[in-house]
């Protein structure tokens, strides 16, 4: 959905996606001391990543927009922090 069609953000006057990200000048580069090097895991476990960085995004983007109703509770202060998906994972052990 484009900003400018997205009712939430169109009641606040936001008209592109690029407003939401904010740009913090007093630790530049301070972003990738968080990032991950999987080596040692790959090398050691032999362990390798079921989706791509791009796939990952993409299903995690895809999962707010099919949940709806949970981004609202959350929004609207409704949400107790309780775990998703417990039924359903309880279900099919």
């Amino acid at each position: 959905m484009p900003a400018a069609s997205n009712p939430a953000l169109a009641q606040q006057g936001i008209a592109s996606y690029d407003r939401l990200k904010p740009f913090v000048q007093d630790r530049p580069g301070h972003g990738r001391r968080y990032a991950i090097d999987a080596t040692k895991i790959r090398r050691d476990l032999g362990w390798t990543p079921k989706h791509t960085f791009d796939q990952g995004l993409a299903k995690t983007v895809r999962w707010y927009l099919d949940h709806r109703h949970w981004c609202d509770a959350v929004l609207a202060g409704k949400y107790e922090r309780q775990r998703l998906g417990l039924a359903k994972a309880a279900h099919e052990s």
